[in-house]
C-alpha cells in the first residue's frame, strides 16, 4: 500500500493486515520508496495507491498515475482518492487502474473491491457504478434525435428511408402521393449530404444512435 499519510496507511495496512491474514502487507509513503523497495518486475500483488488529495482531472496528476501503473507491470492497482468527481472513476480506469475508491466508500466495499481485483475484471464500488449510470442515461436522454433536424413529416419518410422502404410503399403508409415521398427524400439527403439511399439510410442510423459526427443543420 502507498500513501503518503503516515497515520491513514497505519490505519488501513493494520485492518487490511486483520481481514488478508494471509496476506504480507506491505507500507511505502511514496511511489518512489516502493519502485526502490521492488525489485520483481513481474509480481503479481495488489498495489494500493492512494494519491491523496491529487484530482485525476489535473492532467499532471494523471499523467503521474498512468506513469506509475506502467510501472507497476502485472501488478493490479487500486486507486484511492479523495476526489469525488465522477469522472474520476473513469480517468482511474482509463490509465489501467483495476479498481477505483472515492471517498465515499466504507470499509466493506473497500474489501470487497480489493477482493475483487485479483481478478482481471476492473472493480468499482456500486455506487460509483449508479452514478455513472445516471450520468450515461441523461447524457442519452439529452442526446439531440432526428427531430431536431426534420420536418415532422420528413421524420416520418426518414423513418421509413432507415427500414429500406420503397418510395412507393412509403407513400402509401403515409398517404402521401409518391412525387411528394420524393421530395422529401430528395431533401432528407441534401441535408445528410447523401449521394444515394443507402448512403443516406446509413447516416440516418448513426445519427439515430449517436454515432460519429454528421454535418447536419435544422431547418429554421
Amino acid at each position: 500500500m502507498i500513501s503518503q499519510h503516515a497515520i491513514e496507511l497505519e490505519m488501513l495496512s493494520s485492518l487490511l493486515g486483520s481481514v488478508f491474514a494471509d496476506a504480507e502487507i506491505r507500507s511505502y509513503q511514496s511511489p518512489e520508496e516502493w519502485r526502490r523497495a521492488v525489485h520483481d518486475p513481474y509480481g503479481n500483488e495488489t498495489v494500493i495507491y492512494h494519491i491523496g488529495d491529487g484530482r485525476l482531472a489535473d492532467k499532471a496528476v494523471k499523467d503521474a498515475l498512468r506513469a506509475f501503473i506502467a510501472q507497476a507491470g502485472d501488478r493490479r492497482v487500486v486507486v484511492m482518492s479523495r476526489d469525488s468527481d465522477l469522472m474520476a472513476t473513469c480517468d482511474a480506469v482509463e490509465c489501467g487502474a483495476s479498481g477505483y475508491i472515492p471517498p465515499s466508500v466504507g470499509v466493506d466495499e473497500l474489501i470487497a473491491a480489493l477482493r475483487g481485483s485479483s481478478s482481471k475484471s476492473v472493480v468499482l464500488p456500486r455506487k460509483s457504478v449508479e452514478a455513472l449510470c445516471a450520468a450515461l442515461s441523461e447524457a442519452l436522454q439529452q442526446r439531440p434525435g432526428l427531430e431536431t433536424y426534420f420536418t415532422e413529416r420528413q421524420l416520418c419518410v426518414a423513418k421509413a428511408l432507415r427500414k429500406g422502404s420503397a418510395n412507393k410503399i412509403i407513400a402509401h403508409e403515409l398517404g402521401l402521393c409518391e412525387s411528394t415521398v420524393k421530395v422529401h427524400i430528395r431533401s432528407i439527403m441534401r441535408k445528410l449530404n447523401a449521394t444515394n439511399r443507402t448512403q443516406a439510410a446509413a447516416r440516418l442510423n448513426d445519427l439515430a444512435n449517436g454515432v460519429g459526427e454528421l454535418e447536419l443543420h435544422p431547418d429554421h
